[in-house]
């Protein structure tokens, strides 16, 4: 994942009973986080634990991408020869 000078997130809050759920999404890789606290409590902390949460997720999964293989991996030995017939590929 590339730094960006800026950072976009799309926050949707939810009131349930007494709770409040303020769910985060990062529009460029979709991934969606959630925190829930008292409805009655602050609603600035609730964006910022999100927005921290989400912010944490993207690093583990940016740390969590492997490189590309350097050259095709054939991942099937067998193809079919004439006739139908499958026959091992060396």
């Amino acid at each position: 994942m590339t730094e960006r000078s800026y950072r976009e997130a799309l926050l949707e809050y939810t009131q349930n009973g007494g709770f409040l759920k303020v769910t985060a999404m990062d529009p460029d890789t979709l991934t969606e986080v959630s925190a829930v606290g008292p409805a009655n409590g602050s609603r600035e902390l609730l964006k910022r634990t999100a927005l921290a949460k989400l912010d944490y997720v993207l690093r583990q999964k940016a740390e969590a991408e492997l490189p590309p293989p350097s050259k095709p991996v054939m991942l099937n030995a067998h193809a079919y020869g004439p006739g139908g017939t499958l026959r091992r590929v060396k």
